[in-house]
């Protein structure tokens, strides 16, 4: 018997030898496990005693191995149409389970021809329902061993579907989060409205902008039409709260003087009535714009729209300074200084004007201030500095008195012998004497 029983073992290990192999080799579908050799078991020299237990013990051995081998006949086939429905898998079925299996059946044998009792595992009952525990505990790992297999398809599937560059974008993408996220737990952000002028905080060649982020060590962007059309935003970020606060403290200050500017602002337009139309805009420009030019640099902050066509200038700028703007453009129409005079008569304006206005144009030539007239009228205007019009007004009022004559009364029967036809004797009169 003890011969039998190591001829059995050594069975059991060339077995063993045999799987161990055949899992190695990826083979398409495992081969069904071959029944183990029967072993045929004498009879016991003292008297055939152990004869009908040991009978008894084969047979009940031989119903399990059957059981068993039809249990495993049944997996190898379950697993051949698995494999066939997944060809893209080379993995091999995991034997071990069976391996185990088929050393227990190995004891077993050995131990019923010694004639020794075998303990059973835990999991396996003594009682009737022994088949019905082992047939649980196989549907057990059969369910485990789908799990691992759907398990590693699955792991197999993600690492064909990405090649070397999707990981690298993978990580790529995953570190960036994790930066941003950093970041956003870090850096600070304000949002603050600048109004409809982003150039207020650009600055000329972005000399302003670049200025606060220097000083404050923030970065400033301007979102433009945000939160709403015509109305800007500045996003002002940094590393430290301080870098943050130190740039919106200083923007905050531009817009304080942009707004206490704005509320110093005058707009005034000067008609024609003001500036005499067409020509007084004219006069104000100056020849190729240089007047205005000045007018602007001596009035800071003053901007001047002329307009030749209408006859009109928008005066615009600080109040103060667009008093003085007018002043300028008044002065470059008629004068620093105006002044007026009324005539009274229309026999007082022929005076002044003169034969073919030879006196009005000596007037202004020996007192270098600028006389005119109304057309119809009788207001003399005065323009020009202010030694100029008081000159031009006393040689003015020097003519009238010179010019005053006398009165001389005529018959009414007489007065058309003196004025003759058409005039002609009083105009005469008039070239001989000069009156």
């Amino acid at each position: 018997a003890k011969e039998e029983v190591k001829e059995s073992s050594s069975i059991g290990k060339k077995k063993k030898k045999n799987k161990s192999s055949s899992k190695s080799k990826s083979a398409p579908a495992p081969a069904p496990v071959p029944a183990p050799t029967p072993v045929a078991v004498p009879a016991e020299t003292n008297g055939g005693s152990n004869e009908a237990p040991a009978a008894a013990s084969t047979s009940k051995s031989k119903k399990k191995r059957n059981k068993k081998k039809k249990a495993k006949k049944q997996e190898a086939q379950q697993q051949q149409q698995e494999f066939e429905s997944n060809k893209d898998d080379t993995a091999t079925p995991d034997l071990v389970d069976d391996e185990d299996d088929d050393d227990e059946d190995e004891e077993d044998q050995a131990a019923r021809l010694l004639g020794l009792q075998v303990k059973k595992p835990k999991s396996i009952a003594s009682s009737g329902n022994n088949d019905g525990a082992g047939a649980g505990g196989e549907s057990s790992k059969k369910k485990k061993k789908k799990k691992k297999k759907a398990a590693a398809e699955e792991m197999k599937e993600a690492d064909n579907g990405l090649n070397g560059d999707d990981f690298a974008q993978v990580e790529s993408r995953s570190r960036k989060t994790k930066t941003d996220a950093a970041a956003a737990a870090v850096d600070p952000t304000i949002m603050l409205s600048i109004g409809s002028d982003p150039k207020l905080i650009i600055g000329p060649g972005g000399s302003v902008i670049q200025n606060i982020e220097n000083t404050s060590g923030s970065k400033l962007d301007i979102l433009k039409n945000t939160p709403v059309p015509n109305q800007n935003t500045v996003r002002i970020t940094a590393d430290s709260e301080q870098s943050v606060a130190q740039a919106m403290e200083m923007v905050q200050a531009i817009l304080d003087t942009e707004a206490k500017r704005k509320a110093n602002m005058k707009t005034v337009t000067l008609t024609s009535a003001d500036i005499k139309g067409p020509d007084g805009v004219k006069a104000i420009i100056g020849r190729g714009g240089q007047n205005i030019k000045d007018i602007q640099a001596r009035c800071e902050g003053v901007k001047l729209d002329a307009n030749v066509d209408q006859g009109t200038v928008i005066v615009s700028g600080p109040k103060d300074k667009v008093d003085e703007a007018i002043t300028l453009c008044k002065n470059a129409v008629f004068g620093e200084t105006q002044d007026t005079m009324d005539l009274k008569t229309r026999s007082a304006v022929n005076i002044v004007f003169g034969k073919d206005f030879t006196t009005i144009r000596g007037l202004q030539n020996t007192t270098g201030a600028k006389l005119d007239i109304e057309k119809g009228g009788t207001i003399l205007q005065f323009s020009g500095k202010a030694e100029q019009v008081m000159a031009a007004k006393e040689a003015v009022k020097e003519l009238l008195k010179q010019c005053a004559g006398v009165i001389m009364s005529l018959k009414a029967s007489d007065i058309g012998a003196v004025y003759g036809k058409a005039g002609a004797n009083i105009r005469r009169i008039q070239d001989r004497t000069g009156a």
